[in-house]
């Protein structure tokens, strides 16, 4: 069966400089019946204050997608990697058999709103790597694939049998979606509001489609939507 994710029902974690909600377990949040979804291990929406951010830490063996919804975030990591990325902005970091970074709030004003996302590589000890992408972020209809575990133009190449697209989309402007046989999708709402069949879902709900055919999506208000399409 299909299973909404409500965003009040996600784990937190708050601190001084910090808010993250946890759509599976993650940290000291443990929830068995939300531990991962495939390879799909994290989905953490974060509000990082002014000035704040994360020390050098290590990871290894997963994916990781950072989306940045407002403000900015700086990145370092132990290949020698550093940049600024901005509302808009896609960073992928293939962690591989091991590497250390760094997430700071650049900004000693304003706040940084980013979904970061973890994705278990389909096999362990590749050489690390990393790359940027500006996200689409364009009016109307229409979606645009953000990454890939297949070599499509334009898009960031991911080691994993997985594809994330992304779209906003206007009130009314239908849209949907459909899942293939031995597929499963997890629809997360980044913003506004929209409704499936009977059930609404609102930013920073999810859906996590388990079942083949199509799902059609009617936005009620101008929305930002993920789509991953996973195995």
């Amino acid at each position: 069966m299909n299973q909404i994710r409500k965003s009040n029902e996600r784990g937190l974690t708050e601190i001084s400089w910090l808010k993250s909600l946890h759509s599976f377990s993650f940290g000291n949040y443990n929830d068995p019946e939300w531990n991962q979804f495939g390879p799909l291990r994290v989905i953490n929406e974060d509000h990082i204050a002014a000035s704040g951010g994360f020390r050098p830490h290590p990871h290894a063996d997963m994916e990781i997608i950072t989306i940045v919804m407002e403000g900015q975030l700086k990145h370092q990591d132990s290949m020698g990697n550093g940049s600024i990325i901005s509302k808009g902005q896609v960073q992928y970091m293939s962690a591989g058999r091991g590497i250390q970074h760094s997430e700071f709030n650049p900004s000693d004003i304003h706040s940084a709103h980013i979904f970061q996302i973890w994705i278990e590589a389909d096999q362990k000890g590749y050489e690390p790597r990393y790359e940027e992408k500006n996200l689409s972020r364009k009016q109307g209809k229409g979606w645009k694939t953000i990454l890939s575990g297949k070599d499509i133009p334009d898009t960031i190449h991911v080691r994993q049998d997985i594809r994330l697209d992304a779209g906003i989309f206007g009130k009314n402007e239908n849209t949907s979606r459909t899942i293939h046989e031995n597929r499963k999708a997890w629809l997360q709402v980044a913003s506004g509001k929209i409704k499936i069949g009977e059930q609404v879902l609102e930013a920073g709900d999810a859906l996590a489609v388990t079942t083949s055919g199509t799902l059609k999506i009617d936005p009620k208000e101008e929305s930002e939507l993920f789509f991953f399409d996973l195995f």
